[in-house]
């Protein structure tokens, strides 16, 4: 099964707070899409020429590449509410 959605989120460094955040993020996908999803991390501190192709300014971002239109969002994975919000994932989280 193809995923629904394919996101792509960006993180400088994967220190205690940024994999809290990477965590819930995924428990919020998981939550709201099972498995109709895939999630790519990429750490630009490792891979800074993805961050430049992509013309990421600021981190975390997340890129939601499918289904069209591709969206960034810079966001605080704190609030999975607003992040799934702001993606156009959801209209609302109940």
């Amino acid at each position: 099964m193809n995923p629904q959605y394919i996101l792509r989120l960006y993180v400088a460094g994967l220190g205690p707070d940024t994999q809290d955040m990477i965590i819930n993020f995924k428990s919020a996908l998981k939550d709201k899409f099972k498995n109709s999803y895939s999630l790519e991390v990429v750490d630009v501190i490792e891979k800074p020429e993805l961050a430049v192709d992509e013309k990421i300014l600021a981190t975390p971002t997340v890129v939601r590449l499918l289904p069209a239109p591709v969206k960034k969002f810079v966001l605080d994975l704190a609030n999975k509410e607003h992040v799934l919000i702001g993606m156009d994932i959801i209209k609302s989280y109940k």
